[in-house]
């Protein structure tokens, strides 16, 4: 008697349009990375932070996703990876609306660390969202790989992306451009490329 080997269904098309949103929900995740590179010199020259300042500005997104990660994924497994999504995702839009109305670095740091802890419920969400959509190994693979690239071409789109516009708005930066920036707070002193004010 032959066995019945059981072949996994393949995805539809609403398996690959729920993967695209995760991707584009994990890029966005991404940007946040990188996206303040080449905004140092506007946020020098709008909101004047000092030097520690500016290292927590850049920096302490990236702690707070590192630092939550883990959590927010046994946080997912114990009330669903979906609900814990669409709360980081509604915490990031707030934690970005913030941000883009920051007027201290103080505000600016303590909404980018908010960021990052909302940040921190994308990637493990979206993940393992991915692998409960598609069953078949080989579509699994694919969708996985797709996931991974939206994730190295956040940080890639980052830098430029910010330089490129006035205001982003959704990734919670909220400083002029540089060719819009206000007047220097620092009486008037050059800031050079780096974003240090010279003397």
């Amino acid at each position: 008697m032959a066995e019945n080997i059981h072949t996994p269904e393949q995805a539809s098309r609403r398996e690959w349009v729920g993967l695209w949103v995760l991707s584009i929900a994990c890029l966005i995740y991404s940007m946040d990375l990188s996206v303040l590179f080449l905004a140092v010199p506007a946020i020098v020259a709008d909101l004047d932070p000092s030097a520690s300042q500016l290292l927590w500005i850049n920096d302490i997104y990236g702690f707070m996703v590192a630092g939550f990660l883990v959590t927010m994924g046994t946080l997912g497994d114990r009330i669903g990876r979906r609900r814990v999504l669409l709360m980081g995702a509604f915490a990031f839009g707030v934690a970005s609306a913030f941000a883009a109305f920051s007027n201290t670095p103080g505000q600016l740091i303590l909404a980018r660390a908010l960021l990052g802890i909302a940040g921190a419920t994308i990637a493990p969400s979206t993940l393992s969202l991915i692998v409960n959509l598609f069953k078949n190994e080989a579509e699994r693979n694919r969708a996985i790989s797709i996931w991974g690239t939206a994730f190295a071409l956040g940080g890639l789109v980052g830098p430029p992306h910010r330089r490129n516009s006035a205001t982003v708005f959704p990734l919670g930066i909220g400083v002029p451009d540089q060719h819009t920036s206000h007047a220097p707070a620092s009486g008037g002193r050059p800031v050079s490329a780096a974003g240090i004010q010279e003397q």
